[in-house]
């Protein structure tokens, strides 16, 4: 049954990335590689200012392919403080709050990178 499991998480990332997905440059420091990335966004749980909770939504969220994060030859894994670009506008890799990653695997094939807006290229 894993093997089952494991080609139905492989044929999903491929399918998002040939008909879900759109061209994003990655960067870190002075290096970036252009991969394709699937773009949608998280809830996010936060306490309320009331005493409750809340759900906000991050800026956006980026799925990129694990094989594709190359940068000088080198896989790297996202990092807080890296870059994407997409259209026109620059994100920055964060942490949408205190109890969540800036970054997790969607399945073994598959990074879901959290991001903020940080402006226009």
């Amino acid at each position: 049954m894993a093997d089952l499991l494991q080609a139905g998480d492989l044929f999903v990332s491929t399918m998002f990335k040939a008909g879900a997905s759109q061209s994003v440059t990655y960067r870190r420091g002075a290096s970036s590689v252009t991969v394709q990335a699937s773009v949608g966004g998280s809830l996010v749980e936060t306490p309320s200012a009331a005493g409750g909770v809340s759900f906000d939504r991050t800026n956006l969220d980026f799925c990129i392919n694990v094989a594709d994060l190359v940068i000088g030859g080198t896989a790297i894994e996202p990092r807080d403080s890296d870059v994407i670009d997409y259209g026109s506008s620059r994100y920055v890799v964060s942490r949408p709050d205190q109890n969540t990653a800036a970054w997790y695997y969607s399945n073994e094939y598959t990074y879901r990178i959290h991001t903020r807006y940080k402006g226009e290229i």
